[in-house]
């Protein structure tokens, strides 16, 4: 092999190096994205779990709420003659307290459509998180074998680099010794 074969192999192998080390770079940029987006989905997780946790409290008091319109519904009908204005009044209230019901219902009903886009997001990305930790343990291994390598031909470069010395010192210049 002649020295300018030898300096274009060695430009070779340096410029698969910086590409080598560009992708590895790469790789961990989309891992910090991938970090970040868990974490966006953790948050996304608690405020799901705080709003299920306020729309619970609000169930509670919508059953209190239907309770005591239950018990004025009996008080109501025992005295329905003397009472008629006081349960038009009521049937007001009622009407007010089912709009408020509808809205509520509507209100668990979009949450719990979004606690399943949130499932459905996260498992998606614990799938992604995964198949990365797979392509990394592939960069590895693949990282360990260009090592491993690129130590053989240093190797190897150091010893040519020994017996070209050893020629120019011995003043042979590559002519067998006289």
């Amino acid at each position: 092999m002649t020295s300018d074969e030898f300096q274009n192999r060695l430009a070779a192998l340096a410029q698969r190096q910086e590409k080598f080390q560009e992708q590895l770079e790469a790789s961990a940029k989309r891992l910090d994205e991938v970090d970040e987006r868990l974490k966006s989905i953790a948050e996304s997780q608690e405020k799901t779990q705080k709003l299920q946790e306020k729309t619970q409290k609000l169930q509670e008091k919508t059953q209190k709420l239907v309770d005591w319109i239950i018990e004025q519904q009996s008080h109501f009908a025992e005295s329905l003659d003397g009472h008629r204005e006081r349960q038009d009044e009521f049937e007001e209230r009622l009407e007010a307290f089912d709009k408020r019901h509808e809205k509520i219902q509507s209100q668990i009903d979009q949450t719990m459509q979004i606690t399943l886009g949130v499932a459905g997001l996260l498992k998606e990305t614990n799938e992604r998180v995964k198949e990365l930790a797979e392509a990394q343990m592939r960069t590895d291994a693949k990282v360990a074998e260009l090592t491993e390598k690129l130590a053989e031909t240093d190797g190897r470069l150091n010893h040519f680099i020994i017996t070209v010395e050893r020629f120019i010192s011995e003043g042979r210049n590559g002519h067998p010794p006289s």
